[in-house]
């Protein structure tokens, strides 16, 4: 009986040894606080979803919401077409700065759009295609 029981205590040794061995080569779980989710072996914030539409302003304009939007530096802020028309979304730099607006991203109807990501902090002035800035939201970002 004893070369059974030591053949199977060799086994086991073996068993254990080839466990600790994958595991050790594995990435190990990262952990992430509420709001962001696992990237590699470190943390990335959850995208921040901006509905347009379907509601409208006085002016006959989609509505952003939740306006204003609240995100950190680089995290990314999708935007979700509800109207039944496609939409850009422009990023206003101000009236008499001679710089022109500029498309950030154009959303088909139903669809959701890529991410578009800010690298500093600051308050960002959006509004749709076929509106006026008056008519936009405002993206406050904030440092990480």
């Amino acid at each position: 009986m004893r070369p059974v029981s030591h053949a199977a205590s060799v086994l086991v040794i073996l068993g254990c040894q080839a466990c600790s061995a994958a595991s050790s080569s594995e990435t190990p779980v990262v952990q992430c606080p509420a709001g962001q989710h696992a990237l590699s072996t470190s943390c990335a914030w959850d995208p921040v979803e901006v509905a347009i539409g379907p509601g409208t302003d006085a002016s006959g304009c989609p509505v952003f919401s939740p306006n204003p939007v609240s995100a950190h530096e680089n995290q990314l802020v999708e935007w979700t077409n509800n109207t039944s028309a496609s939409l850009t979304v422009f990023q206003f730099e101000g009236t008499n700065n001679g710089v022109p607006a500029t498309p950030l991203t154009t959303v088909n109807p139903g669809a959701t759009s890529g991410g578009i990501f800010w690298s500093n902090a600051g308050s960002i002035s959006v509004y749709p295609s076929g509106c006026s800035s008056a008519s936009g939201g405002t993206i406050i970002v904030t440092v990480n």
